[in-house]
């Protein structure tokens, strides 16, 4: 397990504004658990982890938004164009953990429940 910190290689990243990253690699599986808040601040950070754990070539990405406190418009940006290019090279599969009922009110006013492959729907 480990956490990454912006211009940091050793671990934890710590965007400016309360999001937390932490990275576990198990096999083939590489897990991006988020706590606090994915916004504009912090989507820059949550799509560079997500291109390093695709250059890795795991066969599952999964995103852990559990701890996730708050999701705005740059952070469901990130999720769904990573879900597309994901899907379109084919080589992973992602999958979302659901986060609390104010994060999936975001994704269910969207409709973006039903589109994102959200775990246990």
């Amino acid at each position: 397990m480990y956490v990454l910190s912006p211009g940091c290689s050793d671990g934890l990243l710590q965007p400016p504004i309360g999001l937390t990253i932490r990275e576990l690699r198990v096999d083939r599986m590489v897990v991006l658990e988020l706590a606090g808040e994915l916004d504009l601040a912090s989507a820059g950070a949550v799509r560079s982890a997500l291109e390093r754990a695709e250059a890795d070539g795991p066969g599952l990405i999964v995103i852990d938004l559990r701890q996730l406190d708050f999701i705005d418009s740059a952070g469901i940006h990130v999720l769904v164009v990573a879900h597309q290019r994901i899907h379109h090279r084919g080589a992973a599969r992602l999958e979302l953990w659901p986060g609390g009922r104010a994060v999936q009110r975001v994704f269910a006013l969207t409709g973006l429940d039903q589109v994102l492959p959200f775990a246990n729907r």
